[in-house]
């Protein structure tokens, strides 16, 4: 999911983006699967996106 969200900052073309949104599709999937429900999964996919968007702030825990 890091990578993918690095790779999606540094200027990935549109099949970039959609290989991004695909890593993300599936990141969701499994955790849901795990038993988190969507809200949560989609909440906790978007803080580490942006975790990786900002070099200075920490990763969320768990």
């Amino acid at each position: 999911m890091a990578e993918a969200t690095q790779a999606e900052l540094a200027g990935t073309h549109l099949s970039g983006t959609v290989i991004v949104g695909q890593v993300r599709t599936a990141a969701s999937d499994v955790l849901q699967a795990t038993g988190m429900d969507r809200t949560e999964a989609l909440r906790r996919i978007r803080e580490v996106a942006s975790a990786q968007s900002d070099p200075h702030r920490t990763p969320p825990a768990g």
